[in-house]
């Protein structure tokens, strides 16, 4: 089935922001020493495999039949063979490289694959404990976010999902204050 270019823009712009709030969640969660088999590293890595499946599904796929940054930019090629994205596909292949590099195995399987095994599986809680990642893949984010809305013409502080950022600090606060009093007791 056919999409119109702006089609799969928006379904792209619309994946790029779940990855942003995914990772800014991801942020907002503490990382607490001996808290490896509750809701924080649960929560945590739910958000942080769907930041990653979205990520790679947008730079990495090959896929001709799944949303990516490839197939729009040949769509892209198809539908306006005379505008030049020869630096576009530049920056894209760039942070495809360095999404990639950023952690040296493929979650996108590993960890999105132990989802529903329970909270005691070490591989689950991988990306809850080595929290320096996030940092990395929200400045990817960052850098995709910029050169995609510029080339696609959108305006960069559209951020749709702010509300959920902040219910989901004020309800990790709260499971953490809940949980200071229980382990105090």
């Amino acid at each position: 089935m056919k999409r119109s270019i702006k089609d799969i823009e928006y379904e792209i712009v619309n994946q790029i922001l779940i990855s942003e709030i995914c990772f800014d969640v991801c942020k907002s969660i503490p990382t607490i020493p001996g808290r490896g088999s509750d809701f924080l590293p649960f929560y945590h890595n739910l958000n942080f495999s769907k930041g990653i499946i979205s990520l790679h599904s947008l730079l990495l796929s090959n896929l001709t039949d799944e949303l990516s940054i490839k197939n729009y930019l040949k769509q892209h090629r198809f539908d306006f063979p005379n505008v030049k994205i020869d630096e576009f596909e530049a920056e894209i292949a760039s942070i495809s490289e360095s999404f990639k590099n950023i952690f040296p195995l493929s979650l996108r399987h590993k960890i999105a694959a132990h989802i529903d095994q329970g909270f005691n599986h070490t591989d689950f809680t991988n990306a809850y404990i080595i929290s320096d990642s996030v940092e990395k893949y929200i400045s990817l984010i960052q850098n995709l976010k910029k050169s995609f809305f510029k080339f696609c013409n959108y305006a960069q502080n559209d951020y749709p999902f702010g509300r959920i950022l902040e219910q989901t600090t004020d309800i990790v606060k709260m499971v953490v204050d809940k949980s200071d009093k229980n382990y105090q007791l």
